[in-house]
């Protein structure tokens, strides 16, 4: 499934610390994040949302887009 992102959309992180272990009660998605800057390749600039950056640059596979429960 292709994912398309934009400036400004809600993604949440794939933790992949648990990709070899799953468990039943273990959290794997990390978030939420604001996307700030995309490239060519597909990686993806994250914000938290009281606007700090988050260090490095996340693969776009990782991600998943969080809808919002209220608009």
């Amino acid at each position: 499934m292709k994912k398309a992102f934009d400036k400004g959309n809600m993604v949440l992180i794939y933790d992949s610390k648990y990709f070899k272990h799953l468990g039943m009660l273990q959290m794997h998605w990390l978030g939420s994040y604001l996307v700030a800057d995309i490239t060519d390749s597909r990686t993806v600039q994250l914000v938290q949302l009281y606007g700090i950056l988050r260090p490095g640059w996340v693969n776009g596979a990782l991600l998943k887009p969080l809808t919002p429960v209220f608009q």
